[in-house]
């Protein structure tokens, strides 16, 4: 009897290392903080007046029930019994009190963890995790104004036609940077420029597809019925692809030829098939290369047991993807430079904010 070796899931960190690592690193703070029940008192978009503060509980004690006796000798049964529900109530209270102090204590330490050297003297000098996160915030965080410069390139770069990306990898980053441009209220995905955009680019890799969707929304468009959104079109062509890549051999790339899943033009040399199934080299497959993986990513749990089987069956693949690893961690270690070298620039060009000094 065979056994087979189960994929441990594994878990992605998020290290703030650069203004863009931003958004991402203090939902997870904030994830944790709200989970032991202390984002109250360190959410750095309260202002420090307003921030609640987390106070020990006194003991109960006889003046507590009756003013006129400070000692529990004089108290009469019925002030005896007030007090001991007093006392329960706060064993209670002290409790609740201790473990949230320690998870200020641990989120302290997890703040300090999750972030670039270059950023630890922002913490340092600093008496609460809330002074913490308000240094870094105020040094760190991208402005409104770096963040839709920031969003509207990335938006650029999705508006044209995909290459050797994976494309489920593609849809996912379509469908956050969608969500970020509304929520700044980006011009460039007003009305329904957005819908347009995304079919014009899968039109060269599913003209059908992005043909008769155009179509449809400029007859809805003209008949005044309501209009499907991104999210909608996105799901209808992740469903689509599926369907393709269940009827025909996943033997034409990320991004087929055609919306009929034909091949591409025979006289291009062909791509490998990958260890998952998709025509990609190693270090752009999700699967192998964690850090490429966006947020959301999901991992296909059939998937990463074909693939940990034939790992374990082949060393010499083992070692390919090894190096695969090594270079993508090298290609990310140079874009981290490159970006930090930019963020240097931009900030001679401000004013340092105060800190915790």
């Amino acid at each position: 009897m065979s056994h087979t070796t189960q994929v441990p899931a594994q878990r992605v960190s998020v290290i703030l290392s650069r203004p863009t690592d931003w958004d991402e690193w203090i939902e997870i703070v904030k994830t944790k903080a709200m989970g032991n029940k202390i984002w109250e008192y360190v959410d750095p978009s309260t202002l420090k007046d307003n921030l609640s503060i987390l106070n020990e509980p006194t003991i109960p004690r006889a003046g507590d029930v009756n003013p006129q006796k400070p000692t529990v000798d004089k108290l009469d049964a019925n002030e005896l019994e007030e007090l001991k529900l007093l006392r329960y109530d706060y064993k209670r209270q002290i409790a609740a009190y201790e473990r949230k102090d320690a998870a200020l204590g641990s989120l302290r330490s997890f703040i300090q963890e999750t972030i670039s050297r270059a950023y630890l003297p922002y913490t340092f000098k600093c008496d609460t995790p809330y002074d913490m996160l308000t240094a870094l915030k105020t040094r760190v965080a991208p402005t409104d104004q770096a963040r839709k410069m920031e969003l509207i390139k990335r938006y650029r770069k999705l508006v044209k036609a995909p290459k050797s990306q994976d494309i489920y990898i593609w849809l996912q980053e379509w469908e956050k940077v969608y969500t970020e441009c509304k929520e700044l209220n980006l011009p460039d995905v007003d009305d329904n420029r957005s819908l347009f955009d995304f079919l014009n680019a899968i039109s060269t890799i599913s003209p059908e597809f992005a043909n008769v969707w155009i179509v449809n929304i400029q007859e809805r468009e003209d008949a005044g019925t309501p209009l499907p959104d991104l999210y909608k079109i996105i799901e209808l062509y992740r469903n689509n692809q599926r369907l393709i890549k269940v009827k025909e051999p996943p033997s034409y790339g990320a991004f087929p030829a055609s919306y009929q899943g034909k091949p591409a033009d025979p006289d291009k040399p062909r791509k490998s098939i990958c260890l998952c199934g998709v025509e990609h080299q190693f270090p752009d497959c999700p699967y192998l290369i964690q850090s490429i993986r966006p947020e959301d990513w999901k991992p296909d749990p059939d998937i990463e047991k074909q693939i940990e089987e034939k790992i374990n069956n082949n060393p010499r693949l083992k070692t390919k993807i090894k190096y695969a690893r090594i270079d993508a961690a090298k290609k990310q270690d140079e874009e981290k430079e490159k970006d930090s070298k930019d963020t240097d620039r931009e900030s001679l060009t401000s004013i340092p904010a105060k800190g915790c000094f």
